[in-house]
């Protein structure tokens, strides 16, 4: 019986559900400008091979290149830091 009387809901609100009503308006993601962060080179590594076996086992592509008439497109990498990226060193030449 007297574990009952725990489980009921009560009218007044707790410390925690005061808090958590707080929170909820901070939640919201912000963006304070992280510097880019890398991969790690072995997923960079994984997603390489991956696709180099995806290439070996398409025959036109194989044949493309045994005739020398393949031709590539420039692809957009997601995974680079953009060209202009302010952490990106610059050396004078």
């Amino acid at each position: 019986m007297p574990n009952e009387d725990i489980r009921k809901d009560v009218w007044w609100k707790t410390y925690r559900e005061y808090r958590e009503e707080k929170n909820k308006e901070a939640t919201e993601p912000v963006n304070i400008g992280l510097p880019y962060q890398r991969p790690f080179r072995k997923t960079e590594v994984k997603e390489r091979k991956k696709v180099m076996l995806e290439n070996t086992n398409n025959p036109e592509m194989e044949r493309d290149n045994r005739l020398r008439t393949y031709k590539t497109e420039p692809v957009f990498e997601y995974n680079r830091a953009p060209v202009n990226h302010p952490q990106q060193k610059k050396y004078p030449h």
